[in-house]
């Protein structure tokens, strides 16, 4: 079965650029894409991100951004972008499974040094990786200035919006742009 068929509606998908619309396959809440190249089928269900494994990435490199101390839900995405167990994450970052699992699941808060070094690793994961994508799209000396920002707890929640054509498209215009924008 093709992979751009859905199951629950019997129909072929088509493409279409989303305008804006959630992103729920980051595992994230807060994630918002602008005019995004989607194949959506006839129930509405969104079928296929074109730049899917892409974008992921994106998204944990685009949260390195946050101005505000990162959630738990924020860093478990990370963790699972990174393809990471937590376990092994947490040995990469000199902390018990135990002590990452109560942050993750929001049952202790989030340090300042525990919130740099989250967005440290996921930066040497990411600009040392073999994928030029990303050294197109982010400049490493604006992430480690961004991560070296003293940073406060949130206050509210803040929506990643993200405009990306990632590496399928040709637009003549940035391939990605993001910010980030109090919830409504």
């Amino acid at each position: 079965m093709p992979s751009d068929y859905c199951t629950r509606c019997d129909s072929e998908a088509t493409l279409e650029v989303a305008g804006e619309r959630p992103y729920p396959g980051s595992g994230l809440d807060n994630i918002i894409l602008h005019d995004v190249q989607i194949r959506v089928c006839k129930c509405g269900e969104s079928l296929l991100l074109k730049a899917a494994p892409t974008l992921q990435k994106v998204i944990a490199v685009c949260l390195a951004f946050k101005p505000v101390l990162l959630s738990g839900s924020e860093i478990r995405a990370m963790r699972s972008i990174l393809r990471l167990k937590s376990k092994d994450l947490a040995e990469k970052l000199g902390v018990g499974p135990e002590h990452l699992s109560r942050i993750e699941n929001g049952h202790e808060p989030i340090s300042p040094q525990f919130d740099k070094l989250i967005r440290l690793r996921v930066a040497l994961e990411f600009l040392e990786s073999e994928d030029d994508v990303f050294r197109e799209l982010f400049s490493t000396e604006l992430l480690l200035k961004a991560i070296d920002e003293k940073r406060d707890e949130d206050q509210g929640n803040l929506e990643l919006h993200i405009s990306y054509r990632g590496p399928y498209s040709s637009a003549e215009t940035d391939p990605l742009e993001f910010t980030f924008e109090q919830a409504a």
